[in-house]
């Protein structure tokens, strides 16, 4: 296969279960070669946050001058989203879930930030976009975010985005939305931002362009040794991480 070898570092995203193996076996067409200068640690928390399609960056364009929301900006998804969109020229508005995780969120490229529970989100986002609204508003929780914040589509133009991560039947909520349309993506069609060629290794590839520049820092927030995955997927839950999470072999 052109563009790998034998002994070659390499990443992949898949929708199948399996990624918690020793060993694995995947076509050559589905793994990206990691470039010398990006370890092992950086890779593994860039690839799957930074292409999957749940997360902000999925399958819309931050172009110049839009407005984007995202939700979770102090995850690992939000972190890498919301430097991207800013690298693009968007305006990024952060939603996150403390006053620490705002400040981390500032500090990845949000120019706004929002603290769930506390802020009213359709009244500020609308404040910061003078009544327009935002352009799309990302959202990589998914069925919980929908109904505890039901004004979130209120958040965006009568012809802009809600791209948000849901079950199938829940999608029907999006009559009452005021967006123009609510997407629900699928993990086995990983996306980046700037909707590049849809083969994985050319998404990789911009991946690590944009990571080599300087455009997108990635943040590891915390490691688990991989016999502590159990309590890793905890942690997630409990919303109690920041940035990327890394199993360690």
């Amino acid at each position: 296969m052109r563009g790998v070898a034998v002994g070659d570092r390499v990443a992949y995203v898949s929708a199948q279960p399996g990624s918690y193996a020793q060993e694995r076996v995947m076509p050559a067409d589905r793994v990206v070669k990691i470039p010398d200068g990006v370890s092992d640690r950086l890779a593994a928390a860039a690839m799957l946050k930074a292409l999957r399609p749940s997360s902000a960056a999925a399958n819309l364009q931050g172009a110049q001058g839009d407005t984007v929301v995202i939700h979770a900006a102090a995850g690992g998804v939000g972190l890498i989203a919301s430097q991207w969109a800013r690298d693009l020229g968007a305006t990024v508005i952060g939603v996150v879930g403390s006053d620490a995780k705002a400040a981390v969120a500032r500090e990845h490229g949000c120019h706004h930030v929002l603290v769930l529970g506390r802020d009213d989100l359709a009244a500020c986002v609308r404040g910061f976009t003078g009544g327009a609204g935002a352009h799309v508003v990302y959202d990589s929780v998914g069925k919980d975010t929908f109904f505890r914040v039901a004004r979130l589509p209120a958040s965006a133009r009568h012809d802009g985005h809600v791209r948000q991560r849901v079950r199938p039947g829940t999608a029907g909520c999006a009559a009452r939305a005021r967006a123009a349309w609510l997407a629900v993506p699928h993990a086995a069609d990983p996306v980046p931002l700037h909707r590049p060629s849809r083969r994985p290794r050319s998404r990789g590839r911009e991946l690590f362009e944009v990571i080599g520049r300087g455009a997108v820092r990635i943040e590891i927030g915390q490691t688990y040794a991989l016999q502590d995955a159990a309590q890793a997927h905890r942690d997630l839950e409990a919303r109690r991480t920041i940035g990327s999470t890394v199993l360690i072999p």
